[in-house]
C-alpha cells in the first residue's frame, strides 16, 4: 500500500479531515486490519476518546465536524505540516517548491515550511548569482561594443596589401573607347567653365549667407545661355530677388515723384553691377541666430589664428608641417592634426574646443579610420579659389610649355619677384636651397594647390601677372 499517493485513492484531500473521502485505500487498511488483529473497521474506534451523551447526558456536543478516525495517519503515521499538492501536479513544475519554500529566503523552521537549504548554502547561490549577472552584462557589454563596431577594411583590404597610392603609375597602353564622346559629344574645354562667375561658391562663409550653383545662376554670365532665359533687374537681396518699385503706384514708389527717371537710372546701373553678388560673413544674418554654433565659425577662428602666427604664408607652413607628420601616401592622424593646431598653430581650446575638432574633422575621415588626408583638411579649412584665378593658373602653366603635363618648379619659382616667398616654397618642398628643387617635377595640379593655400592671405592675381 506504501507505493500508492493520497490522489491515487481519495477524491478530495484536505487536512482538516471534512473531506476525506473513501476509496480503495480503505480497502487495504480493511483487509490489513482484519489479518492482524482479527477486527475490521466495523468495530468501535477504540483508540479515538469517547464523549458525549454516552457519560454525561447533559453535555452539549461539540461543533463543528465530529472528530473521525484518518486512514493515512493509522498506516503511515502522523504527517509533517506540508503543503498538499497532488502528485500529477508536481510532475513538469519545474523549480518550483510545492512545499511553499522560498529557496533564497532566511531559513525559517515554521509550520507549513521545510527548511531544506541552509544560510551557507543561501549566501553561495546568491554570490554565484551575481557573477554570472556580472559576467553576462561583460558579454552584452562586448557583444554590443562589437555591433557598433565601424569596419573600414573590406575583404580585399583585410587579405591583400593596399598598393602605396605615390607609387602607383598610369597605364602606359590604355584602350579608348571613346563612350563618352559618342554619347555626349566632343568634351569642351576647361576654360569655359572657368569663365562662368556663376560657378563660384564662398567655402568659408555660413551656409545661409551664400547662394548655390544653379542652372539658372551659371545661365545669367555665359553669353551663349544667357539669349534663352528672361531675367529681371537684380535689386534684391539674392540674385534673383525681385524688385517691386517698377510695379508700385506713383504715390508708394520709394524711389521719388519721377518714377520713370529713377527706373532708367536703375537700369543703367545693372549694367555696371555684379549680378553675382554675395552677402558674405561667418555668421547668419539674422541676430537671433548668431548665436548657434557653426562650423563657418570655427574655421574662421583658426583662420585668424594661423594668420596671427605664421603670417601671410600661414597655409603654406601649415601643410609643411602636415606632411611632416604624415605618412607616405598624405594621411595624417586626427590626433596629430588637433595637437599640431594646438602646439605649433597656437590654437587654444577657448578658441576652438576638442569638440569641435573632433566633430569637423571625424566628417573629413573617408579611407581609414582615424586618418585623413592632407588635401581635404586643406579644402576644407582655406577660403575657395575664385573661377578667375583658375583660370589665370591655367593660362601660367600653359605658357611655360609644359611636357607630358609636367614642367620644372625652378622655371616658375624664376618668375616670382619675392625673395621671401621662394624661400617659403622652397622650405615647403623640403629644400632650403632654391637651386636644389630647380628641376622638381610641377604638374598644374600642384601648381593649384600652392595657389590656394597662399590666396587666403596673398594677392595671388598680382603673383600671376
Amino acid at each position: 500500500m506504501a507505493v500508492f499517493s493520497d490522489d491515487a485513492y481519495n477524491k478530495y484531500l484536505g487536512a482538516d479531515g471534512s473531506r476525506a473521502g473513501t476509496l480503495v485505500g480503505n480497502w487495504f487498511e480493511e483487509r490489513g486490519l482484519r489479518e492482524s488483529t482479527g477486527e475490521g473497521r466495523s468495530v468501535p474506534q477504540r483508540h479515538i476518546p469517547r464523549a458525549g451523551l454516552l457519560v454525561d447526558w447533559t453535555k452539549v456536543p461539540d461543533a463543528g465536524p465530529r472528530k473521525m478516525d484518518d486512514t493515512f495517519e493509522r498506516t503511515y503515521g502522523p504527517k509533517n505540516w506540508v503543503k498538499t499538492v497532488p502528485i500529477s501536479k508536481v510532475i513538469g513544475a519545474g523549480e518550483e517548491d510545492i512545499t511553499g519554500e522560498v529557496p533564497i529566503a532566511p531559513v525559517v523552521q515554521a509550520e507549513g515550511r521545510i527548511a531544506r537549504v541552509g544560510a551557507r548554502e543561501i549566501l553561495y547561490r546568491a554570490a554565484r548569482r551575481e557573477v554570472a549577472e556580472a559576467e553576462l552584462a561583460e558579454e552584452d557589454a562586448e557583444r554590443e561594443r562589437k555591433a557598433n563596431e565601424r569596419l573600414f577594411d573590406t575583404t580585399t583590404g583585410s587579405h591583400f596589401q593596399k598598393p602605396d597610392e605615390s607609387l602607383a603609375e598610369k597605364a602606359a597602353f590604355l584602350r579608348k573607347s571613346c563612350k563618352q564622346e559618342i554619347l555626349h559629344g566632343p568634351q569642351p574645354h576647361r576654360a569655359m567653365a572657368l569663365r562662368n562667375a556663376g560657378l563660384d561658391i564662398q567655402t568659408n562663409v555660413h551656409y545661409s549667407n551664400t547662394e548655390g550653383i544653379t542652372h539658372a545662376r551659371m545661365s545669367l554670365m555665359d553669353p551663349h545661355m544667357r539669349n534663352d532665359m528672361k531675367v529681371s533687374a537684380c535689386q534684391g537681396f539674392r540674385t534673383f530677388g525681385k524688385n517691386s518699385e517698377f510695379s508700385k503706384p506713383m504715390g508708394e514708389c520709394l524711389l521719388g515723384i519721377a518714377k520713370d527717371d529713377e527706373l532708367e537710372k536703375m537700369f543703367q546701373a545693372e549694367k555696371t553691377t555684379n549680378p553675382m553678388k554675395q552677402v558674405g560673413g561667418v555668421l547668419p544674418a539674422h541676430p537671433q541666430h548668431q548665436q548657434l554654433p557653426s562650423l563657418a565659425l570655427v574655421k574662421d577662428k583658426i583662420h585668424r589664428q594661423l594668420a596671427a602666427t605664421c603670417g601671410q604664408y600661414a597655409y603654406v607652413t601649415l601643410r609643411h608641417r602636415l606632411y611632416d607628420v604624415s605618412d607616405s601616401e598624405g594621411f595624417v592622424n586626427k590626433a596629430d592634426t588637433i595637437a599640431l593646431l594646438r602646439n605649433d598653430m597656437g590654437v587654444t581650446i577657448e578658441d576652438v574646443s576638442n569638440e569641435e575638432f573632433d566633430i569637423w574633422l571625424t566628417g573629413l575621415i573617408t579611407m581609414k579610420k582615424n586618418e585623413l588626408r592632407i588635401n581635404s583638411l586643406m579644402t576644407s579649412l582655406r577660403p575657395a579659389l575664385p573661377q578667375s584665378a583658375k583660370l589665370r593658373i591655367m593660362e601660367v602653366f600653359t605658357a611655360m610649355q609644359p611636357v607630358n603635363g609636367v614642367v620644372q618648379l625652378g622655371t616658375w619659382l624664376a618668375t616670382i619677384q619675392d625673395a621671401e616667398l621662394r624661400g617659403v616654397l622652397t622650405n615647403a618642398f623640403g629644400a632650403e636651397d632654391e637651386n636644389s628643387v630647380a628641376e622638381v617635377p610641377l604638374t598644374e595640379v600642384t601648381l593649384l594647390e600652392l595657389i590656394a593655400d597662399l590666396n587666403p592671405l596673398v594677392d595671388v592675381h598680382a603673383l600671376l601677372q
